[in-house]
């Protein structure tokens, strides 16, 4: 049973015990399970916080973990402090462009999964680094856009529809 065997993998994760990688590696299976089998699974979202910060080792490990974890099923209220949290830590302008540039990434992957994760005021926020000075930013600022003319363009402002 998919179910069990991810809640027993995150159990073995959270426990710690395990060097780094291999909890990292057990996290990567746990993420996949629940990403493939649309498995609803509460707390890997807030242990995924603690290692959602910038200076992480293999922090875009764990964010890859993040997004596939992240499906329809899973209730907005879940996938949206997590979000949050990559948004407060990742997309500011006092982190350097690469941090900021994978930060905008990862969150549109996650919304391209789970659409209704972001209100109106957090995509005007995230959308506004469409004109910072690093072409990687914009670029992904511009995907993030892009994502949402597809999926649900009533959240984005007007002239961007």
């Amino acid at each position: 049973d998919a179910q069990t065997l991810a809640e027993r993998l995150l159990q073995r994760v959270s426990k710690g015990g395990e060097p780094f990688l291999f909890r990292l590696l057990l996290l990567h299976l746990v993420a996949r399970l629940v990403g493939r089998h649309q498995l609803q699974l509460p707390n890997l979202y807030a242990f995924l916080l603690k290692y959602t910060l910038p200076t992480q080792h293999e922090v875009t490990k764990v964010l890859a973990c993040l997004v596939e974890a992240s499906h329809a099923q899973v209730p907005p209220e879940e996938l949206r402090p997590a979000v949050l949290h990559v948004m407060r830590t990742f997309v500011t302008e006092a982190q350097a462009p690469e941090v900021i540039e994978v930060g905008l990434n990862s969150i549109r992957e996650v919304c391209a999964r789970s659409v209704n994760v972001l209100e109106e005021e957090e995509l005007a926020d995230l959308v506004d680094f469409r004109k910072f000075r690093h072409k990687g930013v914009s670029v992904a600022a511009r995907s993030l856009i892009n994502t949402y003319r597809e999926l649900h363009p009533q959240l984005l402002h007007r002239s961007l529809r």
